[in-house]
């Protein structure tokens, strides 16, 4: 019941809203002119969309729990994984046209197929330093081989 919502906007959004379109580097990004902040933060699009989906099937859960509940109700819970991800990717997609979204792309363009200069993790500096990435003190004159914050443990004799 509510993991059929929840793929229902995951596959509406990859699929028929971005179609494969995503903005590598800014998904880890928090800033808030990044194109996944939303609003303040909150995706209010996909959490709509989310509960529209559960809601559809709540009637046939009280009614699988023993309540008495329509007929209906009783058939839409017998395909509630069907139901709810029909419902909240259909209400994902419409809200997403009303209310447009950052980062989409009107053919379908997947990682690789068209897109050239992807740089992920470094901005395009392709020398990586893993001392000045981990903290590690070696490359500054530590020489003890031990990074930041990592201390030699010393067993006693006794054990």
């Amino acid at each position: 019941m509510f993991l059929s919502s929840i793929a229902g906007v995951i596959i509406c959004d990859y699929y028929l809203v971005r179609r494969g379109y995503f903005q590598i580097k800014d998904l880890y990004s928090a800033r808030k002119t990044s194109p996944y902040y939303f609003t303040f933060g909150f995706h209010w699009r996909g959490y709509t969309a989310y509960i529209c989906g559960i809601l559809i099937n709540i009637v046939g859960f009280v009614g699988a729990i023993g309540r008495p509940v329509p007929q209906g109700a009783k058939y839409l819970y017998d395909l509630n994984f069907f139901c709810g991800f029909i419902v909240s990717s259909g209400s994902y997609w419409a809200l997403c046209r009303f209310f447009p979204i950052p980062a989409t792309s009107d053919k379908w363009m997947e990682v690789g197929d068209e897109i050239t200069e992807i740089s992920v993790a470094y901005a395009g500096n392709d020398e990586f330093d893993e001392e000045s990435a981990t903290g590690s003190d070696f490359a500054k004159g530590g020489g003890d081989g031990m990074g930041a914050g990592v201390r030699e443990r010393k067993v006693g004799d006794g054990c």
